[in-house]
């Protein structure tokens, strides 16, 4: 059985009722984003990318920027839904979760694989909210490392700070190339990690985390 234990990240937000306008009875129309993370060529930085979306059907992001493939009705392997009924019966699920940003959703998440032991170490979840609070980049955006990874504020994420094998050197290289990056799959948050788990693999894209985008 899992304990409770204190925040790591400080006092969480005081919950606030917020009405989406629908009937008890109404099925809400649900948005749903996955982002993939990323990393430079030369692995001087990481980031993450918007890869596929889900409104009513799926959309995937193609390689020219901003241009995605017609909607379709998404397919899923056997192993997928086998996979996805594992993780429903023995995952972290976090519903009506508190927080409206994504600094506080990433806390409340990996609070909660801290509480179920999902890690067992304090400073491998610092580096897990922090490489959540990488930049976020949309399909439709030219991405401009430069301008936008040097305004990400640790302090947001309760003044963490990474370890070294964690910081990215030579934030002020830009990148305008849209081909010029490998991608990288980020740690498994819901089955519980091993040590090589903790690290930014140095392998191409695999089967990527979905994580909450801001809206």
């Amino acid at each position: 059985m899992s304990t409770k234990r204190n925040s790591i990240f400080g006092p969480q937000p005081t919950r606030q009722t917020f009405h989406l306008g629908f009937a008890e009875n109404d099925v809400p129309q649900l948005f749903c984003q996955l982002d993939v993370l990323r990393r430079s060529e030369e692995a001087e930085y990481a980031y993450w990318k918007e890869k596929a979306r889900w409104v009513r059907f799926e959309e995937i992001a193609e390689n020219v920027l901003g241009r995605w493939s017609k909607p379709h009705v998404a397919t899923l392997m056997q192993t997928a839904l086998l996979d996805l009924k594992n993780l429903l019966t023995n995952g972290v699920i976090l519903l009506n979760v508190q927080g409206t940003d994504l600094p506080t959703l990433s806390q409340t998440m990996v609070q909660a694989l801290l509480d179920a032991n999902y890690i067992d170490d304090v400073d491998k979840a610092q580096k897990i909210v922090w490489i959540l609070g990488l930049p976020h980049f949309h399909h439709h955006e030219k991405r401009s490392v430069m301008k936008t990874a040097s305004s990400v504020s640790l302090s947001k994420q309760g003044g963490l700070h990474p370890s070294p094998s964690f910081v990215i050197n030579h934030l002020l290289r830009r990148d305008d190339e849209v081909d010029n990056s490998q991608d990288m799959s980020a740690p498994h948050l819901i089955s519980k990690p091993s040590t090589q788990d903790m690290t930014v693999p140095e392998h191409n894209e695999t089967n990527g985390t979905a994580v909450p985008s801001a809206k």
